[in-house]
């Protein structure tokens, strides 16, 4: 046994030795796997949890240990024993319970309660099981907790080895003694033996928890390549999808677009199909392109002659209607027109003069379209747009060249109508003409046939009579007496007269016919009536008829020689068919459609509504018991008034008398 001075110096040794271990853990290490970025942060999280799950383990078996010890520590007066173990465990439940501190101030915690156990346990008990127990688990937490730096596990190791080391030759030659057991003595074999076997124990597991913590570390490594392959992969198709979504996007945005533009289409083909008027169907083509192709400046040239000829254009425009587009000026529009491509010009000038096609000052896009059916190219479609960034693309001119060939169909499509009206209208007026002709034919057929059957009838009496007559007188001249010869003579001159009555009727009504329109002027109607009187006297006189006139007559326009074979008709009929004797009223009254109403009235029987009907028809007679005629007058009376603007007509009743009317365009001084 040593001598007891050596313990007080033993003791400050070791109390150095401990604050020393206890700087060291207490300082933060830099090559913590906190600070470390090739490791992947899950195994932070695992070794956190390690650390917790060993903190409360252990201080939940130390508590239990403590418990069962401190009643035989105070019975053998080791207190000071009980106080350094509780007080280390009270360190390690703080370090246990106590989450929010950091890791490394946890990690430390329990590496220096650790340590501290085992050389508390070398200080009161020297070479014991748990003592090493504690040691061994000091060298294999270290690294584990603090790195995977072996050059830290190699540190702790060695300062394990070190203490054991330490504290055996302290022990041995005699400058220590374990405070809870003084009589305990180690030799120097044992003590190198102890440390030999503790050293080894400890190399082989570190070299095995090295290994482990290595291929931990490789294991991690290639976990960490992967994913970041992985992660590459994943922002290369994330790239590779976002470029798909793009394109999908843009996709859809065009075929969106295109459906938008087709339904536009479609709708702008019924309106332009409903126009028929030319001028108003080109003024809708213009403003639909502009709605449709997003062109604010539409001009519409047609082709006429060899030349472009503006036909239609947008408001805000230098060009006008009408327009011839030279060759010098509008060199844009001629290539399109005559290329039959569209001319695009990406950067136009506004231009000057009468070349200027919009009167936007600033450069704009401008496109010319050809409008081509069939290889003919009806005309061009020029666009322009104000603003320099609205270049026109190619969808652009795609669609551009789908609406001009709507256009040429529209314009072909109405060039065929406005073709097929004109052909109908042309077709409709030739058989209006052919059944005009053939209804005048059909007339003159009827007159002609008429004509024949008075010839052959109405002439052939007084000529066969004026025949026979010739004959009596050439054959029995000797034996006829003065007065039959008289008679014979006037039978002929009588047969003469109504043979040339007949023929100046013929004469007059051909004469009618063959003119449309003759020469008229304001009648003097006293005149011709004086003039008719004058040439039907013989007439009146034989009848004993009476002639009733007014005191004025209204004046109207007319052709003199025709009027008074009008009133020569109407009169001689009024003579014939009126009473007995005859009584002829004549008149004349205004109308209210600015014609004179001009009229005779007669005494006689009247007239039923089946002989009114047929008063006008040529060739036909009435009451042919009472007088020879021919037929003509009336139908005569008819063609005369219908060419001069009139109207002629018949008002009877029977037993009142007949009315027989005709109508000539007032003169002006008598308008009202």
């Amino acid at each position: 046994m040593k001598s007891t001075h050596t313990i007080p110096a033993v003791r400050w040794h070791s109390w150095r030795l401990l604050q020393g271990v206890v700087a060291y853990f207490a300082a933060p290490i830099r090559s913590d796997l906190v600070v470390s970025h090739n490791i992947n942060p899950l195994f932070f999280q695992v070794r956190e949890q390690i650390l917790t799950v060993l903190l409360r383990s252990g201080t939940a078996l130390g508590s239990g240990l403590l418990a069962i010890s401190i009643p035989a520590m105070l019975a053998r007066g080791q207190l000071r024993i009980a106080l350094v173990n509780s007080t280390l465990l009270l360190i390690a439940w703080g370090a246990a319970i106590v989450r929010q501190l950091d890791y490394r101030i946890r990690s430390r915690v329990m590496l220096l309660v650790v340590y501290s156990a085992g050389v508390i346990e070398l200080s009161f008990y020297g070479y014991t099981s748990l003592s090493h127990f504690y040691l061994i688990a000091f060298s294999l937490f270290t690294p584990l907790f603090i790195s995977f730096n072996s050059w830290v596990g190699t540190g702790a190791l060695a300062l394990s080895t070190a203490t054991l080391a330490l504290a055996g030759w302290l022990i041995h030659s005699g400058a220590f003694v374990p405070l809870a057991n003084p009589r305990y003595s180690l030799s120097s074999v044992a003590v190198i033996a102890n440390c030999s076997i503790f050293g080894l124990v400890l190399i082989c597991n570190h070299i095995g928890l090295m290994a482990l913590l290595r291929h931990v570390q490789a294991l991690w490594q290639h976990e960490r390549d992967a994913r970041l392959r992985l992660e590459q992969c994943v922002a290369e198709r994330t790239a590779e999808l976002e470029h798909t979504h793009a394109a999908v996007a843009a996709a859809s945005r065009r075929e969106t677009e295109q459906k938008e533009y087709l339904a536009a289409l479609h709708q702008a083909t019924f309106d332009l199909l409903n126009h028929r008027d030319m001028v108003d169907l080109l003024q809708v083509i213009v403003e639909r392109a502009a709605l449709i192709l997003n062109a604010p400046y539409i001009s519409l040239a047609l082709a006429d002659a060899g030349e472009l000829v503006v036909r239609a254009l947008t408001p805000g425009q230098a060009r006008h209607m009408g327009q011839c587009l030279p060759r010098s000026s509008s060199a844009s529009i001629w290539q399109a027109y005559d290329t039959r491509q569209p001319a695009i010009d990406a950067y136009t000038h506004a231009r000057e003069l009468g070349g200027q096609h919009y009167d936007y000052p600033a450069p704009y896009p401008a496109a010319d379209i050809p409008i081509v059916i069939e290889q003919r190219c009806l005309g061009v479609l020029s666009l322009g747009r104000a603003q320099g960034y609205q270049q026109f693309t190619d969808d652009d001119i795609q669609k551009a060249l789908m609406f001009a060939q709507l256009v040429a169909l529209v314009l072909d499509n109405a060039n065929l109508y406005a073709t097929a009206l004109r052909e109908i209208a042309e077709r409709g007026q030739t058989e209006q003409t052919l059944k005009s002709y053939a209804r005048e034919l059909q007339e003159q057929n009827v007159e002609l046939s008429a004509f024949a059957h008075t010839v052959a009838h109405d002439l052939k009496n007084p000529l066969t009579s004026l025949i026979g007559y010739s004959d009596l007188l050439e054959s029995s001249y000797a034996q006829l007496g003065q007065a039959e010869i008289e008679d014979f003579l006037h039978n002929i001159g009588r047969m003469g007269r109504k043979m040339t009555r007949i023929t100046d009727d013929l004469l007059m009504l051909a004469s009618v016919r063959a003119q449309s329109s003759v020469p008229v002027s304001t009648l003097n109607m006293e005149e011709i009536i004086l003039d008719t009187e004058l040439q039907l006297q013989a007439m009146i006189t034989s009848a004993r008829a009476t002639l009733i006139l007014p005191e004025h007559w209204p004046a109207a326009q007319g052709y003199a020689p025709w009027v008074e074979a009008v009133w020569t008709n109407y009169i001689s009929n009024a003579v014939k068919y009126g009473g007995d004797p005859p009584q002829v009223t004549l008149g004349a009254s205004p109308t209210a459609d600015g014609m004179i109403c001009f009229w005779a009235h007669d005494n006689g029987p009247g007239l039923g509504e089946g002989e009114r009907a047929q008063l006008f028809v040529p060739f036909r007679r009435l009451h042919t018991h009472r007088v020879e005629g021919h037929g003509l007058g009336l139908s005569i009376v008819q063609r005369i008034i219908n060419t001069l603007g009139g109207t002629v007509g018949v008002e009877s009743t029977p037993g009142q008398g007949s009315r027989f009317y005709f109508t000539l365009p007032a003169a002006p001084a008598e308008r009202p």
